[in-house]
């Protein structure tokens, strides 16, 4: 019996796993066709099953940026660089966001971070 449990939860895991990948799929299509209302509702079903999954959290940031609500794309890819404090795309991001608010010299040392992170990532 116990086996079966098991087997049962593993098949759920996995279609749970496919269907978070086709939301995210979709939202993906929908942020490229500049559909980004559609975008932020699905990228917001990703993340409230994969909270970590950066995809998702990079390119609600992204979308949030496209719509100009600056808080919410700096607070996105601050929650990613909570979650992968090495990614150089979601600093770089968030310095320019930063920046487009005013706030030029923090920044400016998220830009430079992300470059700093890139570069490293390529010795």
């Amino acid at each position: 019996m116990a086996s079966c449990t098991i087997s049962s939860s593993f098949h759920y895991q996995e279609r749970l796993k496919a269907a978070v990948e086709e939301i995210l799929h979709k939202a993906n299509e929908s942020l490229g066709k500049g559909e980004y209302n559609i975008a932020l509702y699905l990228y917001d079903k990703v993340i409230k099953q994969e909270p970590d999954n950066r995809i998702a959290l990079m390119n609600l940031g992204r979308t949030y940026e496209y719509l100009g609500d600056y808080p919410a794309a700096i607070q996105t890819y601050g929650s990613l660089i909570e979650i992968d404090q090495y990614n150089p795309e979601a600093w770089y991001n968030r310095g320019l966001v930063l920046k487009k608010t005013g706030a030029y010299v923090e920044g400016m040392i998220n830009i430079r971070m992300g470059i700093a992170l890139n570069l490293h990532e390529k010795l």
